[in-house]
């Protein structure tokens, strides 16, 4: 019936954040929902009925038959009459319609005073307005609005703006307003609805089709139908708005039909184009009315919306314009590729060369396509805008780019960034190879990036340019200027410069897919949250940066994948999964080729694992560690020190201080200016356990402190042992470190095993017997059970499963004992 609320179906998404809009505190006359079709305006409103009940509703369902005046009116006053809440002595009970009420001001004036009278206001739910197109309803609604009787909420459901005086009820804040932008499901209500309805959809899949159909509701309702009839939901969530038949459907019947055949063709011929202002539809259209036909769409049917301050640029509705788009490709697939290269040439002029790209990709000339991408390439990808400029060289084809430098350089940068080295360094022969004397700009500043990711330029050269990457907006330029000027940063101590330089490169990669970039930024983050002591901040972003690398990028700098592993290993080792954290450190020195490292990551990977080495008494790997260190950093103060600290392990005070003296005085330089905190603390150790003079001890640890505030690292010195801790001269700097050191909750310091005693123990979580693990070992049974005895006395147990447990509470073992992975 026309005056009865709709019943709410089974099956409903309820949508709270519009029922709260619906419901916000205010002076509300009225309120008005305006969107296109199949934007779920009825069903809203009914569920807002059926959930406040406090107020009385009176709903009128509208059809072209209540253009007719009297119907109008007779509808509406049964409608309230309906209403619980209008007392039975109330004169808008009995009033009697006049032949044409709109026009006859005393029965609009008792309809006025009826509504005053009501104890409490109604609301008057006028659903699908856009039906009225006489002037007379209009007229009677235009004066409830203007006289606003206390009595009367007025609530409108239409597809267009109505014509009736909103504009003083908008300023003056009494006209509640929701549209087709806010009617749009968002992926959670997607994803819910279509979970009702039996579809089991991945959620990368709902954002998709949310995507696609630019969260219509009725076009997420109509995908809900199709999809459980299909197996492969990728492709039909990918093709669902030009080819799926109910859609289609849909907007033939609901929409297009209610459009003139003119005003079709206009939008079919748009549709090539995701935005377009009223020139570029002119261009397209070859209508001169272009403008004022986008600006008639925009308020007579919510399927065309401005998008841009000014009102200058429009877009159709996503779903519409998918539909129109495979129509136009049916009707005149000839004029599909004319209409883009149009789009293409207005856009290259008028400064979009990024969407003049797509245009003149989907054109399909390669003719066109070449001039452009010399034209915008080299800054489009200096900007950071690859993907375009990636589909565009896609498009091109290989043999073009053998015979063009630039092209060739384009291709070799994007190569190189998506992580793929060895495509980028043919092509870059080839662009060397015939490079051209009058290069653009840009070109030339794209080569000599290009040149650097092999060379050690220098600071003021790549300041220089950071310089003109700001000045002309190259995004992309400037990330990766930052990236190197971070890696210098590192190499001179610098380190809380290296993180912020490297804090700034990652703010502009953001979310886009510079993948070389974004991993190296991340490294250089991970490596400043080590040294800051915050390894659950290095692990996060050695986890980002692994995340890159085991999807298949081949990092330009070999070093990366290096200190990626080395510093998760750190980071594990530090946060108390020491076993973990020394497989991850010796995982990444096997992967790693030592003849493409520099010295930086080679030092760095090797004191981090030396270091976790022989804190577990890890006597092969440590052995290891050093032979790998002689070959990569032969001449280093890092060398001596890690020397110094297996003879101290040893016993051998007078020999470990004897290596460390060329550090200390400065003979023999260290390649990580943190090293040196290194290198004191592990002199006041020696100092320590020998009999050597207080003072002397103090001296070493204040020098160590000295030399780690001057670079503001905490690292390694808040990992100290405690007898070197509870000797922290006093200062502001030293009780940074006990609060961090504190914070981290930091376990004592591992229990050193020996090689055999450790063998032994990583059989212990085994199902073996003892004589089985004598077997495996070779050794006698008693010879075991020694070993076991010793361990339970280092370990303070009693049992093997308490020695076990302990092990794994130490670091000593892992929750699961992994062979040595494959490297990549």
């Amino acid at each position: 019936m026309k005056v009865v609320v709709p019943a709410l179906p089974d099956r409903l998404v309820s949508r709270p954040r519009l029922l709260e809009a619906l419901e916000a505190p205010g002076r509300t006359v009225a309120t008005l929902v305006s969107a296109p079709a199949g934007s779920g305006k009825t069903l809203l409103l009914t569920e807002w009925v059926h959930r406040t009940g406090g107020i009385g509703t009176a709903w009128v369902s509208l059809d072209a038959d209540d253009n007719n005046d009297h119907r109008f009116w007779s509808g509406v006053l049964e409608a309230i009459g309906g209403c619980a809440s209008v007392p039975a002595t109330n004169r808008l009970r009995t009033m009697k319609v006049p032949a044409r009420p709109s026009r006859d001001p005393d029965f609009l004036a008792e309809v006025i005073d009826g509504l005053e009278a009501l104890p409490e206001p109604i609301r008057l739910v006028l659903d699908d307005l856009h039906e009225l197109v006489d002037s007379d309803p209009l007229r009677g609604i235009a004066t409830l609005l203007r006289h606003r009787p206390a009595g009367l909420r007025l609530v409108i459901s239409t597809r267009r703006d109505p014509p009736l005086p909103l504009a003083r009820l908008r300023m003056s804040g009494e006209l509640r307003e929701l549209r087709a932008a806010d009617l749009r499901f968002s992926a959670d209500e997607a994803g819910e609805l279509l979970r009702d309805a039996g579809v089991a959809i991945e959620p990368d899949q709902v954002r998709a089709l949310v995507e696609q159909t630019d969260g219509w509701a009725a076009g997420v309702r109509l995908a809900a139908l199709s999809l459980a009839q299909v197996d492969d939901l990728d492709s039909f969530v990918a093709g669902f708005a030009g080819n799926d038949r109910a859609v289609a459907d849909f907007l033939i019947d609901e929409i297009l039909s209610r459009i003139p055949a003119e005003t079709q063709d206009f939008l079919r011929t748009i549709s090539v184009c995701d935005q377009v202002s009223a020139t570029l539809a002119g261009v397209l259209s070859g209508r001169d009315d272009a403008g004022e036909l986008l600006d008639a769409l925009e308020h007579q049917t919510s399927l065309v919306i401005s998008v841009a301050a000014g009102r200058r640029w429009y877009k159709v509705h996503a779903l519409l314009r998918a539909h129109l788009l495979a129509d136009l490709g049916r009707r005149g697939p000839d004029l599909v590729p004319v209409l883009h290269r149009r789009a293409a040439d207005w856009l290259d002029v008028h400064g979009r060369p990024a969407t003049a790209l797509e245009h003149a990709i989907a054109a399909g000339d390669p003719d066109h396509l070449i001039p452009m991408v010399r034209r915008h390439g080299p800054a489009l990808v200096l900007s950071g805008q690859h993907g375009m400029v990636q589909r565009a060289i896609t498009a091109l084809g290989e043999p073009v780019l053998v015979d063009d430098p630039g092209l060739a350089l384009l291709a070799a940068e994007l190569f190189l960034e998506s992580g793929r080295p060895g495509p980028a360094e043919v092509l870059l022969v080839n662009a060397e190879a015939a490079w051209p004397s009058n290069a653009a700009p840009e070109l030339v500043t794209l080569r000599r990036l290009m040149r650097w990711s092999g060379a050690e330029p220098g600071e003021q050269a790549v300041r220089a340019m950071l310089a003109t990457a700001r000045e002309s907006g190259y995004e992309y330029l400037a990330a990766r200027c930052l990236i190197m000027l971070s890696g210098m940063a590192a190499a001179v101590g610098d380190y809380p410069g290296m993180t912020a330089l490297a804090r700034e490169a990652e703010a502009l990669v953001g979310v886009r897919r510079w993948k070389q970039t974004a991993t190296t930024a991340a490294t250089l983050l991970a490596y400043g949250a080590l040294l800051r002591a915050e390894p659950a901040e290095c692990l996060r972003q050695t986890t980002r940066a692994s995340y890159l690398i085991d999807g298949g990028l081949q990092p330009a700098d070999a070093g990366v994948p290096l200190l990626v592993g080395g510093l998760t290993g750190a980071a594990l080792f530090d946060t108390g999964a020491r076993a973990a954290g020394l497989r991850h450190l010796r995982e990444a020195r096997l992967c790693a080729d030592p003849d493409r490292l520099s010295g930086q990551h080679a030092a760095l990977a090797a004191m981090l694992e030396h270091r976790a080495a022989s804190l577990l008494g890890y006597g092969d790997a440590s052995r290891e560690v050093l032979a790998w260190s002689q070959q990569t950093v032969p001449a280093s103060g890092e060398l001596l020190i890690m020397r110094a600290r297996a003879r101290l392990l040893f016993g051998r005070r007078r020999l470990a201080r004897e290596l460390l003296r060329p550090v200390l005085d400065g003979s023999t330089p260290t390649v990580l200016a943190w090293s040196l905190i290194e290198a004191w603390l592990l002199e006041a150790q020696i100092a320590l356990a020998g009999d050597d003079e207080e003072t002397q001890v103090r001296r070493a640890i204040g020098r160590a402190v000295a030399v780690a505030e001057s670079l503001d690292v905490l690292y390694p010195l808040v990992f100290a042992p405690p007898e070197v801790l509870s000797r922290l001269p006093r200062g502001r700097f030293t009780s940074s470190v006990t609060a961090t050191r504190a914070a981290l909750h930091t376990r004592p310091a591992p229990v050193a095993l020996t090689d055999r005693e450790r063998t032994v123990l990583q059989l212990l979580p085994t199902v073996r017997s003892l004589d089985e693990i004598a077997d495996d070992l070779t050794l006698s049974t008693n010879t075991v059970k020694t070993h076991i005895r010793t361990l339970y006395g280092k370990l303070g147990v009693g049992t093997r499963r308490d020695a076990v447990d302990a092990a794994r509470r130490g670091g000593l073992l892992e929750a699961t004992s992994p062979g040595l992975e494959s490297c990549p």
